[in-house]
């Protein structure tokens, strides 16, 4: 045992090669015309090996022990974290990946995850070049998702996989172990001692020799297997009893302990005979599954992970199962890993135990008890022992065979396998023979399976023209005509792209038929077309045409017409159907205004107008985006209908596709792409979506917006800019900008705004422009003044001005500047979807003094009347010294000429400082008379600062009314002019009442009334006849009797009321009372003899008609006196009752 032991290194150093190791056709991208759009593969060196110490160690072994070669690096190296992706002009895409361990001989890979898709095809070559393993495809995908990759020559491997665009992100590789060989596994250049080339014994007979040629078939089976950096046993191919579509079996010694990660070796061999030469480790096949195996007879059942490629040649070795033993015995092997040799016995084994010699012992093994030429060594475990008819009777479990003592080896006796342990994990013939058949023996045979006899078959990429046969093809089951027909199998994608499909049968040699389906799994969901004699009049050939909407996946079934089978000729077209897209260019671009946005588009047909990402011309599509927001937008074919690797770029500055590129991307989310940038209002920003290199394909774009950005500094109060210098220039954009502020006033929607705050030191004439240079949209400019900003009062505002002399959609203003107030100035737009860049203009037109300054200032002839100004920019020009309060302050005039007589209330509530104000008439402005004046007034029932007046307006009259301050106070201020409207006293009634007389009078909604008494009218209203100023509206005189008096009553406005109370009864000057004079009546005790009526100050003579119409109306010259336009009293004397009017 201890030899067989000894026969047996493991290692881990085995990476996988995907299903089997079998190359398909095809060649590098890199090795191929037009790859000048690969970038060099990115090289991840490996930590340092030192192989002298390998073989140092190595030498301290048992000879039996030094069949290992490789030393083993851990990695964790995958297609997301190592390589890089590069897109590939047909809209697939391409890894690469260089790995390097200097000074190995040779380079193999362990894979802890290995998946290819359908499609997908990886090649490993080195340097040089002159290694190349691949294409492995789908085929090479093993059971527990494992695989390895046999060794390739150099201290330096590139790995290659291509990913077609139907199969986008579905390949999953991951590197778990790199082999880094020590030892001249190739031979190719300096041997050292311990290579496993030519280290066997030299008494052993290469495979080539002329002794050998009658084994030059089973030589094709019999292989070497290789466990990670060891060659550890032999083997070989074996035939199970099948008509057709053999299994890959292969039979092995149990001893050699699978590991489900070997790699078998087919054809390593000497070139010649003689001299000995080292022969290529190429032709592999990696991974294979346990079907049986049994301890007695050491033997094992290894089904491949593939059927070895047809370019191997490789042959199924027959076997015989009967207990008799052969006349003569060859056994063909790799001693100690070494090329191919064969060694035989020409006598008859002998059975007996596993290392004994007694006959029969337990019966499990053949013992060959001297070979005649050559030996076995350790390597030779599990290689097959022929009989004389080349077929396997056992395999090798072990011995002391050597080249020094050429005796006794041990093989396990495929008689006793048959049967084995009783149970199909346990023996031979469940496997070998299914069909239960009986058979005792089978030959040998090369196989006779064709690559693509079963669906999902050959993978072929478009445009496509091969030859093939159906003659040893088998039947895939019941077709869409004709059961079990011989047929072969093709698969292919259709382009991203709308298509017409032609696969064409039309130049075979015999009578076709052609199944073609769509979609799924093979051989596909959806039958497209089952068709015979298509190609013409006469012609037994079959065609089918049909359309693809886009990434198809299409199954081709070839067979023929009621069975019949020979050569054919496939031809597969396409031809792409999609109109050309209307935004094909910048003449029609589509215009996208709102967001989100989402369409779906091709580039199937487009032209290639526009290079961008550094990448050349592609197939392209324009849209122009323009919002009325600044946003980040985000553009993105990512998902959707998306169905070819894309570039998108977003472009802006001049016309279309513009000149400055903003944003590029290729593969964002795979192989799709994304861009996001920000964006101005008003701005177009030219996407385009086009391909990676020459790709094109149907898409879906989606564009959406983000919260509002880049809002500039002054857009609203909290970052107004200040402008308290003059002249003052600012270049601004409203794009960004906010619409924040609306008012009433100065017309014309809401839009973007900005802001700056103007206060001057002295008072001037400000001009406000944007005319210079002109901003690129329609302006609009409004001033506004009063409270905290934006203001609340509108002091100017102006849509289209004249700029240059010329009309112009731009804006300018003017307006008087107080000095230190508040100016917040908006530059804004004619509505929404105006806003821009501008210039600003501010300057001065020399110094400012309010309109109202000088006479007659504002002309008002209606009420009512409401006006603001500001004394501040005012002078003191009228100084009368008529007034109590102080006369230093400057005022505003205001000219008050009304069409009627009318009581007039004149108010500066509401004003900004200290007011006075005061009205004169008479000759020129600012008047010869004062009428009325006040300094502080009662607004809204409390007391203020702020002044009122009121007085009687006669028709036609002009008074002249200055606003001025207390002593010198200046400031805002707010007038308003109206009607007072007060019932005039009304209803006074005088009785004699036994010495005195009682005078009562209707309340006419008064606080206050003045009654005056005198003997002469013409003095009635001096202050010395005030008798009384009562709250109520009746008075008592108790001294009348033998005089005759004229009485006159009138009322006090609430503003009068403080004033007169403060100055006492009787003190006023008799032009204040007359001014609060509406109606009046004086009428004398005694009996009346005449009467007199006054109307205002003017007498008039009246007539006095007695209401019960018993005298006769006369015009009496004096008696009644009535004051105040339009009045109408009951006057009552004793025994005569008067109605005046």
């Amino acid at each position: 045992m201890k030899r067989v032991i000894a026969w047996i290194v493991f290692g881990a150093c085995l990476v996988s090669v995907a299903f089997g190791q079998i190359q398909s056709e095809g060649t590098p991208r890199a090795m191929s015309a037009g790859a000048s759009y690969l970038p060099a593969a990115p090289t991840v060196g490996m930590p340092s090996q030192d192989n002298s110490a390998y073989l140092a160690e190595d030498a301290g072994l048992p000879k039996a022990e030094q069949n290992r070669f490789a030393a083993q690096i851990p990695v964790n190296m995958n297609l997301s974290n190592s390589g890089t992706w590069t897109m590939a002009p047909d809209g697939g895409r391409v890894w690469r990946l260089r790995i390097e361990s200097p000074d190995a001989h040779s380079l193999a890979l362990l894979f802890s995850e290995w998946y290819l898709p359908k499609g997908a095809e990886l090649f490993v070559y080195n340097d040089n070049q002159d290694d190349v393993l691949g294409a492995l495809t789908a085929f090479n995908n093993w059971v527990d998702g494992t695989n390895v990759i046999r060794h390739l020559k150099g201290d330096a491997i590139t790995l290659e996989l291509y990913e077609p665009a139907a199969v986008m992100n579905e390949s999953v590789l991951t590197i778990s172990t790199v082999c880094h060989a020590y030892r001249n596994y190739f031979g190719y250049a300096q041997r050292d001692a311990l290579d496993n080339f030519g280290d066997s014994g030299a008494c052993n007979n290469n495979i080539l020799c002329p002794e050998a040629s009658a084994w030059q078939d089973e030589k094709r089976g019999a292989t070497m297997i290789t466990s990670g950096g060891s060659r550890i046993c032999s083997g070989s191919m074996i035939r199970a009893n099948v008509a057709t579509n053999w299994p890959a079996y292969y039979l092995t010694a149990n001893h050699c302990g699978f590991s489900g990660s070997w790699v078998f070796v087919f054809n390593y061999e000497s070139p010649q005979c003689s001299p000995n030469a080292d022969g290529s480790t190429a032709q592999t096949v990696a991974n294979a599954t346990l079907r049986a195996n049994w301890a007695n007879s050491d033997f094992e059942l290894l089904e491949l992970s593939a059927h070895p490629p047809v370019a191997y040649n490789a042959y199924y070795n027959g076997w015989n199962r009967n207990d008799a033993a052969s006349s003569s015995s060859v056994c063909i092997h790799h001693p100690r890993g070494d090329v191919k040799k064969w060694t035989i016995d020409n006598n008859s084994p002998t059975v007996t135990s596993y290392g004994g010699s007694s006959v029969p012992g337990d019966g499990t093994h053949w013992r060959i008890a001297n070979w005649e030429d050559g030996t076995t060594e350790p390597g030779s475990s599990g290689s097959p022992l022929f009989d004389q008819n080349s077929r396997i009777t056992g395999q090798l479990h072990g011995g002391t065979a050597s080249c020094a003592n050429n005796i006794d080896d041990y093989f396990g006796r495929l008689s006793v396998s048959w049967a084995g342990g009783g149970s199909s994990a346990t023996r031979l013939s469940n496997w070998l023979d299914p069909n239960n058949t009986g058979a005792t023996t089978v030959d040998g045979s090369y196989p006779i399976t064709l690559a693509n006899d079963n669906c999902p078959g050959n993978y072929v990429t478009l445009p496509f023209s091969g030859t093939g046969s159906t003659v040893s093809a088998t039947a895939s089951g019941s077709g869409c005509a004709y059961p079990e027909t011989p047929d072969v199998w093709y698969f292919f994608y259709t382009s991203p792209c709308s298509s017409q499909v032609t696969v064409s049968l039309c130049n075979s040699s015999y009578d076709t038929f052609l199944e073609v389906r769509r979609g799924g799994n093979c051989p596909g969901d959806a039958l497209v077309d089952c068709t015979d004699d298509d190609c013409g009049v006469g012609n037994l050939r079959s065609s089918a045409t049909f359309s693809s909407l886009g990434q198809d996946i299409i199954y081709v079934r070839v067979l023929g017409w009621n069975g019949s089978v020979g050569d054919y000729q496939l031809d597969i077209t396409e031809t792409a159907l999609d109109p050309v897209p209307a935004n094909d260019n910048c003449s029609s671009p589509t215009f996208v205004t709102a967001l989100p946005f989402t369409t779906t588009g091709s580039t199937c047909t487009a032209a290639n107008d526009f290079s961008f990402c550094n990448m050349g011309l592609s197939n392209d599509v324009v849209y122009t985006v323009i919002v009325d927001e600044c946003q980040s937008i985000t553009a993105s074919t990512c998902g959707g209908i998306s169905n070819f690797d894309t570039r998108l770029t977003v472009r802006t500055d001049g016309n279309c596709p513009g000149t400055t590129e903003l944003a590029c991307s290729d593969d964002f989310c795979g192989v799709q792409s994304q861009v996001t940038w920000n964006a101005t209002a008003g701005v177009p920003y030219y996407v385009v979506v086009g391909g990676f290199s020459t790709s094109s394909g149907r898409f879906t774009l989606n564009i959406t917006g983000g919260g509002h950005i880049g809002a500039p500094a002054n857009d609203n109060c909290s970052g107004s800019l200040p402008v308290n210098a003059l002249p003052y220039s600012h270049a601004g954009n409203t794009a960004c900008a906010f619409a924040d502020y609306d008012f009433a006033g100065c017309g014309f929607e809401a839009s973007h705004d900005v802001l700056y705050t103007l206060n001057v030191p002295s008072c001037q004439t400000v001009q406000v422009s944007l005319c210079s240079p002109n901003p690129s949209y329609d302006t609009r400019l409004q001033v506004m003044a009063g409270g905290s900003c934006p203001g609340n009062t509108l002091v100017a505002c102006n849509d289209d001005n004249q700029c240059g002399g010329s009309f112009s959609f731009q804006s300018t203003v003017s307006f008087g500047a107080l000095a230190n107030t508040n100016y917040y100035i908006l530059v804004r737009g004619f509505n929404s979807l105006s806003y821009g860049p501008y210039n600003l203009n501010v300057t001065s037109a020399g110094g400012y003094i309010s309109t109202n300054d000088v006479c007659p200032g504002t002309a008002v002839n209606a009420l009512p009347y409401t006006g603001f100004g500001n004394t501040v920019c005012s002078q003191d020009n009228y100084a009368n010294g008529d007034c109590y309060f102080a006369e230093s302050s400057p005022e505003d005039v205001y000219s008050l000429t009304l069409g009627a007589t009318q009581g007039v209330v004149i108010s500066l509530c509401g004003s900004g400082y200290d007011t006075g104000l005061k009205v004169r008439r008479g000759g020129a402005c600012p008047g010869d008379v004062m009428v009325v004046c006040d300094d502080d007034a009662s607004c809204g029932g409390s007391s203020t600062l702020q002044s009122v007046v009121e007085f009687t307006a006669q028709a036609g009259v002009t008074y002249y009314v200055q606003v001025g301050g207390y002593e010198n106070n200046t400031g805002p201020y707010s007038i308003r002019m109206e009607q007072k409207v007060l019932n005039p006293v009304d209803s006074l009634v005088i009785k004699e009442d036994g010495g005195f007389v009682r005078l009562n009078w209707e309340d006419n909604g008064a606080a206050y009334w003045t009654v005056y008494r005198s003997t002469d009218p013409a003095t009635l209203f001096a202050p010395g006849n005030l008798m009384s100023f009562p709250p109520v509206n009746n008075w008592t005189d108790f001294s009348v009797l033998g005089t005759q008096y004229y009485y006159a009553v009138t009322y006090v406005p609430d503003y009068m009321v403080p004033a007169l109370i403060a100055a006492g009864v009787g003190t006023r000057p008799a032009q204040e009372v007359m001014a609060a004079v509406y109606a009046s009546l004086k009428l004398s005790a005694d009996p009346v003899s005449d009467v007199e009526f006054y109307v205002g100050e003017i007498p008039a003579c009246v007539e006095l008609a007695p209401a019960d119409k018993s005298e006769t109306t006369t015009v009496l010259p004096a008696g009644i006196h009535l004051f105040g336009p339009g009045t109408s009293t009951e006057v009552s004397v004793p025994g005569k009752n008067y109605s005046a009017q």
